[in-house]
């Protein structure tokens, strides 16, 4: 599943400190007693106004390119658009 999380007033420092605690927080979630045998990853990708611009669009399709980095270089990990 995708989904995004919009953070008013954060910077690009700060969002990419909330999207990797939610990563970390994900990959220690036991998931033992729901019968699964391996913990559940997440990839986060982060942009802001300042590099994307202010369109939603195009902050999304940056954070998504982002992600899809994320995914390409081993999975659980953050990345920013760049």
């Amino acid at each position: 599943e995708e989904f995004a999380i919009i953070l008013p007033d954060f910077d690009l420092t700060m969002a990419e400190d909330v999207a990797e605690k939610c990563r970390r927080a994900i990959n220690l979630i036991d998931y033992a007693a729901l019968g699964l045998k391996s913990r559940i990853s997440a990839s986060f990708g982060v942009s802001d106004v300042n590099i994307s611009g202010e369109d939603l669009t195009d902050i999304l399709a940056d954070a998504d390119n982002a992600m899809y980095s994320s995914k390409q270089h081993g999975r659980n990990c953050t990345n920013t658009y760049r």
